[in-house]
């Protein structure tokens, strides 16, 4: 038991090394970041989000689907709590936005997302069609202020966070 503690100090000490090390060369962009989240529910929080190519559609399984090809925001938090732990990264400010490409969002319940859509449809949904039967829509350009999920899953292809912070702890606050 004791070797395997050992072990995981070891593990999450060669981690928090190596995030000290890459933190500030993400915060610059001069290492870019492609992010993935699955699994157990996470909590995630977005100010004023702008993208090009959106289509969010229903999904039978986990609730919806937002798809996203450029986008900026000026400030994004996600949160997992593992037991009484909370594990947080938060990016960017208004001057400095992160950068993201080919997001998609898998969210069980969006909350207080003030959207506003150019160019929007509910037929022919691009890039990625709706479960048949399912509501859909789509937009050319898109807006998002205080949007805020609850979600199993988050994937970009490319993202660029400035002024990243990372904590964990009991004392540390959920998005």
């Amino acid at each position: 038991m004791a070797h395997d503690r050992r072990r995981l100090t070891t593990a999450a000490a060669a981690a928090l090394g190596g995030l000290i090390v890459l933190a500030p060369l993400i915060d610059l962009g001069v290492v870019p970041v492609a992010f993935a989240a699955t699994g157990d529910n996470y909590r995630m929080s977005v100010d004023d989000l702008t993208g090009e190519n959106f289509a969010m559609y229903a999904t039978s399984d986990t609730g919806a689907v937002a798809v996203l090809d450029n986008a900026t925001a000026a400030r994004v938090c996600q949160s997992r709590r593992v037991g009484p732990v909370v594990w947080r990264a938060t990016a960017g400010t208004p001057g400095h936005r992160v950068r993201i490409t080919n997001l998609v969002l898998d969210a069980q319940q969006l909350d207080g997302a003030d959207l506003t859509m150019t160019g929007a449809e509910t037929s022919g949904l691009r890039p990625v069609e709706p479960n048949r039967g399912l509501f859909g829509m789509s937009a050319a350009a898109v807006r998002v202020s205080h949007y805020a999920q609850t979600g199993t899953a988050t994937n970009t292809g490319w993202m660029s966070m400035p002024g990243t912070d990372v904590r964990m702890g009991v004392d540390v606050a959920e998005c």
